[in-house]
């Protein structure tokens, strides 16, 4: 039959960084089309639909934090729409369907000693319909009638709520700061004595890898833990003209080889290909750097914590990464996989690598070629370690 082109078009600042959706009903079975956010909290989709016929939709957020499962305001209808002009145009507000769209709003951001909180819940006295999930920067958007006074209570996995009460809309710069983060398991200081049952544990056993940079240069442990907030690792390492690298693969897709990145470009294949790595040239502060493609790398400069400790040439380190950071709405339930060791400079691989065949646990297929003067890592098998509570 004839069809039609129709861009749907959402205001959804609310929802802050979404995923937003459109949800359709009238098939049978629903269907689900992604939006794109095409400026700050407005997302947008063009559909090709059949013409004179009704379409029953919803705008929904496939955010962990969304409210009503991710659909708009309960008790609300669907959307209808009967598309009946070749080229048509669909604008909506999240979550207002029957209700009339608030010409107001309260803004500010979220907090947790200084560094953004993103998809934290913003809640009034109507939380249903009227919340806010906030942006990865930590501001949030509250759509509400002009005039309407409401107490605001904020939550972030791993922190304490945070309250302000009486405040009325219009307003800006209503901002929560949620302190420290209530439920983390470790001070980040470079002190390991407080690592005594860590999750999971690589130890580079006493008589492991015969490493090519000499005994100043081995890689000691690495340590990894978690809460509902944060990625901690935790490494003991040598290190003398030499550096400290740990390789992530936390989703599907990323770098099998890290030879031509842009930064801390180094001999080494991984048969999991990478998203994120942590660097450090002997004890100086470490880098956190995410895997844009096979040569593009982009460092945060805020957002986590770490601390090195020690007397050259051996140091340890630890890291306390926020999950949103890694681009998880909340902590996944999913496998990381972990790759580490000392690495020379640009151009050059390892003189130690763990997971190895004499380490704990093993790994008998991760190699090091000796013959190759550059001392070129193949990867083969990753330290994995499966997130759960």
């Amino acid at each position: 039959g004839a069809t039609a082109q129709v861009t749907f078009t959402v205001d959804a600042r609310s929802q802050g960084e979404g995923p937003l959706e459109i949800r359709r009903f009238d098939t049978g079975s629903q269907l689900e089309y992604p939006l794109t956010q095409t400026s700050r909290g407005v997302w947008s989709t063009t559909l090709e639909l059949p013409l004179f016929r009704e379409i029953k939709f919803k705008f929904g957020n496939d955010a962990a934090t969304a409210k009503n499962s991710g659909y708009e305001a309960p008790g609300q209808p669907d959307r209808s729409l009967v598309v009946d002009e070749a080229d048509e145009n669909y604008q909506g507000t999240y979550d207002f369907i029957t209700v009339p769209v608030p010409g107001a709003a309260i803004e500010g951001t979220v907090t947790a000693s200084g560094s953004p909180i993103a998809g934290a819940v913003v809640e009034s006295v109507d939380p249903a319909t009227a919340y806010a999930l906030t942006f990865a920067d930590g501001s949030y958007y509250l759509p509400l009638a002009e005039g309407t006074t409401t107490d605001l209570t904020v939550t972030a996995a791993g922190y304490d709520p945070a309250t302000q009460t009486g405040v009325t809309a219009p307003a800006t710069g209503v901002d929560f700061d949620l302190g420290g983060d209530a439920g983390a398991r470790y001070v980040i200081d470079g002190d390991l004595s407080d690592w005594t049952d860590p999750r999971a544990t690589l130890t580079n056993s006493s008589g492991g890898y015969d490493s090519g940079f000499g005994p100043d240069n081995l890689f000691g442990r690495l340590l990894v833990d978690w809460d509902e907030t944060n990625l901690y690792l935790a490494y003991t390492y040598r290190a003398a003209g030499n550096a400290a690298i740990i390789h992530l693969d936390t989703e599907p897709g990323g770098s099998g080889s890290a030879e031509s990145f842009d930064a801390w470009a180094r001999l080494v294949s991984f048969s999991q290909p990478i998203d994120f790595f942590l660097a450090q040239y002997e004890g100086q502060a470490v880098q956190l750097r995410e895997v844009v493609s096979d040569t593009q790398t982009s460092e945060f400069t805020a957002g986590y914590d770490a601390a090195t400790q020690g007397t050259a040439p051996a140091y340890s380190t630890e890291v306390a990464v926020p999950w949103t950071l890694l681009g998880y709405d909340a902590r996944p339930s999913s496998t990381l996989d972990l790759y580490a060791g000392i690495y020379g400079g640009d151009g050059y691989g390892a003189g130690d690598i763990v997971p190895h065949a004499n380490s704990d646990p093993a790994a008998t297929d991760n190699t090091v070629a000796d013959f190759d003067q550059n001392r070129r890592v193949d990867f083969q098998t990753p330290f994995s370690v499966v997130v759960g509570r």
